[in-house]
């Protein structure tokens, strides 16, 4: 899909400026889903018109003020805003409490009974501050090894 949707560029490089111009057939043909295709049709609008915050002048806001602005277009929300924080700004301290794979890792980790809520998950790793971008990647590897099953025990 992402190379089909590239392809859609004359240098392979999509811009907002272009974007906007795709009709939603030819986005549909490269393998996006309706939902999809008017996802990226509001973004490129958005972007295009300045209501959006280029990528530079994100990384002067906070992480509130980004999760905020991209919560604006459609098909983006809170899960979505803190992946682009944490893999594409490098934020340090973003825990992505709703995400089902950091909740399983926490459960494991702390060794709770049941699955965490988002609200758990911010009180349990509220501690891990600064560093909870890198602590969600540990949960992440920890939710796999607690559907592997407990550790054997050692020799």
């Amino acid at each position: 899909i992402h190379g089909r949707f590239e392809r859609l560029f004359p240098d392979g490089r999509p811009t907002a400026e272009r974007a906007v111009d795709l009709s939603e057939q030819a986005l549909r043909d490269t393998g996006l889903s309706r939902a999809k295709t008017l996802s990226v049709l509001d973004l490129a609008a958005r972007s295009a018109a300045g209501r959006l915050p280029t990528h530079r002048r994100m990384g002067a806001l906070d992480d509130q003020a980004i999760i905020d602005a991209l919560c604006q277009v459609r098909g983006i929300g809170i899960w979505t805003a803190q992946m682009y924080l944490i893999f594409n700004l490098g934020r340090p301290d973003v825990m992505p409490a709703t995400d089902l794979g950091v909740q399983k890792g926490v459960q494991y980790i702390y060794g709770m009974r049941s699955l965490p809520g988002p609200r758990q998950v911010l009180h349990r790793t509220r501690h891990l501050a600064p560093f909870r971008s890198a602590a969600s990647w540990y949960f992440w590897r920890a939710s796999e090894r607690g559907r592997a099953g407990p550790e054997p025990p050692a020799a």
